[in-house]
This record gives structure tokens, sequence and C-alpha cells, in this order.
């Protein structure tokens, strides 16, 4: 039984990237659905970890460690998917806006959702020590991987226009001290810079970007280290 909620985990990453495949074709009425079906399955594995007996127990401060790095790296999880970029548009509109964050924690690393996410699997580790518990950790991180491979591989290039410039200026996965520079100098400004990147994003419709700039004025300088206007869909 307890395979099963290691499965239920990762056919939530395979979701993602349906998530992912559904927002390149440009279906968008379905991605929402995606979205939902991923996060149930994924609790439904986290839920049945939890029910099964732990195997040792670790003195209370680790466990507290445990709960602190889990409230610490879920709160960046979030801030990283759901903060940094717009919940309604990138997740659940209806409309064909195609958003690429590139300031923030997406200045340190392409997919800093990653980061997170083994930040909180660690936890989870150590707040509920058990072999399924390390078992699922491993095999959630790894589908992770793939997910994140995959998207910025295949998925990613065909869905935003300049996505390989992108790449090319910020790592995959582990930062760099430049990118941790750059992440810093516009973590800063971002409640600012979300709301200027609504203004100027990547659309199909020619000349958009032209239209925002007149509406909202000239961008500032220290809102985006890499000279564009751009945000991002996911992890």
């Amino acid at each position: 039984m307890s395979i099963l909620y290691i499965v239920s985990g990762c056919l939530a990453f395979m979701t993602l990237l349906l998530f992912d495949w559904a927002l390149m074709r440009g279906f968008t009425r379905i991605k929402s659905s995606f979205l939902i079906i991923a996060t149930l399955l994924l609790l439904i594995g986290v839920s049945g970890v939890v029910s099964t007996p732990s195997e040792t127990t670790f003195s209370p401060w680790i466990t507290y460690t445990g709960w602190v790095g889990l409230i610490f790296f879920g709160l960046l999880l979030i801030f990283s998917l759901f903060i940094e970029i717009p919940l309604i548009t990138t997740y659940l509109g209806h409309g064909t806006n195609r958003l690429l964050v590139t300031t923030g924690t997406y200045a340190l690393s392409r997919h800093p959702g990653v980061l997170w996410f083994i930040g909180l699997m660690l936890s989870f580790i150590l707040i509920h020590p058990s072999r399924i518990t390390l078992q699922a950790a491993l095999s959630w991180l790894t589908a992770d991987i793939l997910l994140v491979w995959s998207e910025d591989r295949y998925l990613f290039p065909r869905i935003f226009p300049s996505y390989i410039a992108y790449q090319s200026t910020t790592p995959f996965l582990w930062p760099t001290r430049a990118s941790l520079r750059r992440c810093l100098a516009t973590l800063k400004f971002n409640s600012k810079s979300v709301q200027e990147l609504k203004m100027h994003t990547l659309r199909d419709i020619p000349d958009s970007s032209d239209r925002g700039a007149q509406e909202h004025g000239p961008p500032e300088e220290e809102t985006n280290v890499e000279g564009q206007r751009t945000l991002k869909t996911r992890s």
C-alpha cells in the first residue's frame, strides 16, 4: 500500500507536465484542471506517507528543526510559485498571456521551486523519519527534477520567446555568486516589479509591449537585471 502513495506523488509531477503541455498548445481552459489534479495527487501521497508509523525517533530539537525548515521552505515555495508569478493569470486564467519572470528568485535559478522542494523533503524526513518517507522524498525529488528538465529543454523554449536568452544568463538549478547578486538586487524591488511586469508581458499580439509602454511609462532600470520585462510560469 505504501508504494501507492509514492506513485501518487510521482503522478502529480507527470500531471504538471500536462499542465505545461496544455499551456504550450493553447488549451488554457483545461490547464487549471491539470493543476488541481496534480495538487490532489501530491496531497494523497503526502498524507499517505504521514499516516505510516515512524520507524525511529529523533531528539526533539531535530524534530523542531524539521518543522522550522518545513515552514521556511514552504513559504519560499509559495513566494516563488504564487507571489512572484501572478496566480490567476498563470495558473487559473483562460487567456493566452505567456509570462516569464527573470527577477527575484528567478534570477537566482531558473527553477527555484526545486531548491525549496529539496528543503521541504529534508524537513519532511526530520519530522517523520521512516523508510517510506526517505523513499518518497527521493522519488518525488527525482520526479520534480525530471519535470523541470523537460520544461527547460523542450517546453519553455517553445512557450516563451526569450527563454533561450534567459538560459544563457541564469543557472538551471544551483545558484552562482553572480545569480545570487542578481537575486538580491531585484528581490527588494519585487512587489513593485511584479506590478510593472504585469504591464509589460510577452503576448502573441504584435506591438503589445509598445502599447504598454505608452500607457504606463518607461520601466525603471533597477527592476530588471537582464533588460527584459518577462514573467515565468513555474518551477
